[in-house]
């Protein structure tokens, strides 16, 4: 009996010594890369509100504590890129000097997110100026808002289709984003 003891105690001595993985699993680590001297901060909108986070030395980085899947946008001067995350992710993002181009995207959910930016602009060729809609009467706006999430859902079912390991909470919220 004392061994069986002694065998439980230690393993549960062993079992204590790991590294605590719920903690590091619970954030999501955002850093890019700014080579254009122009840029000061970078915008990092979320669930969680509107964080500015400042460039030094051509570099941004923010953790962002999180305990589920979730919509991020990052705004450098006039380029904004809407990511999807997930805790535990560790996005980077490659701005170059081109502020005007979409950065390059390393970590988290690549091809999810390579999506969504080509939904985004797909969606912002549809849409053209908001204030087009806003400009119109009621119904013709609602009209064209229902053909802009139409065409932006049928977007999301063809890229589902073509790749059905994509991770559910993805499907939630890229649905929400339309």
């Amino acid at each position: 009996m004392k061994r069986i003891f002694l065998g439980v105690l230690t393993i549960l001595s062993l079992a204590s010594c790991q590294p605590n993985q719920t903690a590091n699993e619970q954030v999501i680590q955002v850093t890019g890369t700014v080579e254009n001297a122009g840029a000061k901060k970078a915008i990092i909108v979320s669930i969680y509100g509107q964080q500015e986070v400042a460039i030094a030395n051509n570099q941004f980085q923010k953790t962002i504590k999180s305990e589920q899947p979730t919509m991020l946008s990052v705004m450098v001067d006039n380029t904004n890129i809407n990511l999807f995350a997930q805790p535990g992710d560790s996005i980077h993002l490659d701005y170059g000097t081109a502020l005007d181009q979409m950065p390059d995207l390393q970590g988290g959910a690549v091809a999810e997110n390579q999506f969504l930016t080509s939904l985004t602009d797909s969606l912002r060729m549809k849409v053209g100026s908001p204030w087009s809609i806003y400009r119109q009467p009621e119904e013709a706006a609602l009209a064209k808002v229902t053909e802009i999430n139409k065409y932006g859902n049928q977007l999301l079912t063809n890229y589902l289709a073509e790749s059905p390991k994509t991770a559910k909470p993805f499907r939630k919220l890229a649905g929400q984003y339309i």
